[in-house]
């Protein structure tokens, strides 16, 4: 996974023509979306402000923080406008009012809470992402949230440069809300494929002249056939289907070198830290 975080406008600019280039020539044009901000800031009169915005394409990962970005980002806007791509988000509503609040408008913004629920879970009235991706992408990530409570997210809005905790959780929410919208969408277009073949097939059974009796024995084999579709249907929602298995490792963020790009002000302080955090892992 790579990781930009920044709050330089130029440098979000930069991510955003690349992602725009890589998007435009996919046939499945899903960013991965998500919101921080400081949740001490709940009333009428201190509401919500944008502390940081992150978005994903793949295993690219941009984690901005807008809050003490160095200039306004036009960039940022006309990428978020209009339908050319799909933004997977999860319990969107409250990420839509801050950046709305932002001048950040998202039109094609889809809510995975209101797509899919963890079936294994269906005792619980609310899933968390945590839960989905668990479910669909591996079990390492129903731990995601942990050791992440309120202190920690009230420190959104601090300084940069964030501590590493928070660029780790940061980045792993866009990963997550990308890769899980991403199976689900390969999994919904492989049961509309196995659907149409069915229907092709009782179609032709109709026009034919088999007897009551054949019309049971083939009923109970569409009933196997269904069962083995779900099942292979379950397997694509879990390994991204067409071969293609993306295994997260936990350790990933241990080899990984933050790009920071901080404002010239922050500059020293946001080098020493760097350079350190880099030298720690070399």
């Amino acid at each position: 996974m790579k990781v930009l975080y920044t709050n330089m406008a130029s440098s979000v600019e930069s991510w955003l023509v690349k992602a725009e280039g890589i998007l435009d020539a996919s046939a499945r044009k899903i960013v991965g979306l998500d919101v921080e901000y400081d949740k001490s800031r709940d009333s009428y009169v201190r509401k919500k402000k944008a502390s940081v915005i992150q978005l994903c394409y793949g295993k690219d990962v941009l984690v901005y923080h807008i809050y003490h970005a160095d200039e306004e980002c036009p960039k940022l806007r006309d990428f978020l406008w209009g339908w050319r791509y799909i933004f997977a988000g999860f319990c969107i509503a409250e990420d839509k009012n801050v950046l709305g609040r932002a001048g950040l408008p998202v039109h094609n913004l889809k809510d995975i809470q209101q797509i899919w629920r963890d079936p294994e879970k269906s005792w619980k009235h609310t899933q968390g992402l945590k839960d989905v991706a668990g479910a669909i992408i591996d079990p390492y990530y129903e731990k995601m949230k942990d050791g992440f409570g309120n202190r920690e997210h009230n420190m959104w809005a601090n300084a940069p440069p964030l501590p590493e905790k928070h660029l780790e959780y940061a980045a792993r929410d866009a990963y997550a809300t990308y890769e899980v919208y991403r199976r689900i969408e390969l999994s919904d277009f492989a049961c509309l494929n196995c659907l149409l073949v069915h229907k092709e097939k009782i179609d032709a059974d109709v026009d034919s002249d088999e007897t009551e009796s054949d019309y049971v024995e083939d009923g109970k084999e569409d009933i196997e056939g269904g069962k083995d579709d779900f099942n292979d249907a379950k397997e694509d929602l879990q390994d991204g289907t067409g071969g293609e298995y993306v295994e997260f490792d936990p350790n990933m963020f241990s080899s990984q070198k933050w790009t920071a790009d901080i404002s010239s002000q922050e500059d020293a302080a946001v080098r020493n830290t760097v350079n350190k955090y880099n030298d720690a892992i070399l």
